[in-house]
């Protein structure tokens, strides 16, 4: 029986300023299962970033279905959401989006305090996903004392530490140079490879190319 991880239908999003109405998506659908890599391609403005936005619950469509692992994503409050985002999606941004007065391992914990393990499993949890892109030693260094690469890789272990069934990655290479956005894309092959479905929003086909499967986006259409 196929029971994809993600499966949406018909998504539309509609946003407005004023008297101007902007259509971000359009009538979109796709399934991703269980394990899958998938990128998201297309050029500025054609509504990569609001269909991410939407898979990992952060906006509600204007219309369709969402499902989430079986959930009705459009049922769930927002409270139920909040916990859904932080037991299952974990995500990664350009701008590694890290607080700079805390240490790797602090930034790291940060979403923990949503799914409230126990202290001493949540730095196990920690310690485990900074090893796992290879920043044990790193732990206790703040971002300004981190390379780009690095600060990445501290993002990323921040999303992998509540183990979710999900990362979302949008333009994780975007402030990165080549060789060491290569790095990264391996991190995520790797992570792949053990089991975690991951979703790549990028503009570049050359990072998208990465991934097992790719879908183009223009003008809030796969084309």
């Amino acid at each position: 029986m196929d029971n994809p991880l993600l499966y949406a239908k018909k998504l539309e999003k509609t946003y407005r300023s004023g008297a101007t109405a902007v259509r971000a998506l359009n009538g979109i659908s796709l399934k991703i299962r269980r394990g899958e890599f998938v990128a998201v391609t297309g050029p500025s403005g054609s509504g990569k970033t609001t269909l991410m936005n939407i898979l990992g619950c952060l906006e509600r469509p204007d219309s369709g279905c969402y499902r989430f692992d079986g959930l009705q994503v459009g049922e769930l409050s927002d409270r139920h959401l909040s916990r859904l985002r932080a037991r299952a999606i974990g995500f990664v941004f350009q701008s590694y989006n890290l607080i700079p007065t805390l240490s790797a391992a602090e930034n790291v914990e940060l979403p923990l305090i949503y799914s409230t393990p126990p202290p001493a499993a949540a730095k196990r949890r920690v310690r485990q996903a900074l090893a796992q892109v290879g920043l044990a030693e790193r732990s206790r260094h703040k971002p300004a004392a981190l390379s780009g690469g690095e600060m990445q890789r501290v993002a990323i272990a921040r999303a992998l530490a509540a183990g979710p069934e999900l990362v979302l990655a949008d333009e994780p290479t975007g402030n990165l140079d080549t060789q060491t956005g290569h790095g990264i894309l391996d991190l995520f092959s790797k992570l792949n490879a053990s089991g975690t479905t991951i979703l790549l929003v990028t503009h570049d086909r050359r990072v998208a190319a990465r991934a097992q499967r790719q879908l183009h986006l223009r003008d809030g259409r796969f084309a």
